[in-house]
């Protein structure tokens, strides 16, 4: 079973079992607001759904699964630097320190680092690849 698959299996345990938890605390205050119902119906719903979402495979729906698509870039041949020229000295400075050389990093070892940046590349949704033109993450 892929990692994706135990995550969402295990989120679906984890509801079931939240769900009858806060069954019995909002049982001990004998349901008093309807607002108190949500949360105990709600968590074995989505309980079940985990479950049966980790169980049986549905493509795109898990965790990691999904396939991204080829963005392309309506500028494609734009360059800020072009207006390099234009621009006073303290903007020059701040653009050039953010398009790097970026400093070594001291607090994570190689391979966190590495996981960061797939991360970050899955969240931004980058999918270029590295010396077409895309700013490094890390």
């Amino acid at each position: 079973m892929p990692l994706a698959r135990a995550i969402t299996l295990f989120t679906g345990l984890a509801f079931i079992l939240i769900g009858v938890q806060v069954f019995f605390f909002h049982y001990r205050q004998n349901f008093r607001h309807w607002a108190m119902w949500l949360p105990v119906v709600a968590s074995p719903i989505l309980g079940v759904l985990s479950i049966i979402l980790a169980l049986f495979h549905v493509s795109g729906l898990v965790l990691g699964e999904s396939k991204m698509v080829k963005l392309t870039s309506h500028y494609s041949g734009y360059s800020v630097m072009t207006f390099e020229d234009e621009w006073d000295s303290h903007t020059k400075e701040i653009v050039k320190q953010r398009l790097g050389p970026f400093p070594e990093n001291k607090f994570l070892t190689p391979r966190e680092s590495q996981y960061i940046a797939i991360i970050a590349k899955h969240i931004i949704y980058d999918d270029r690849e590295k010396g077409d033109g895309s700013c490094p993450i890390m």
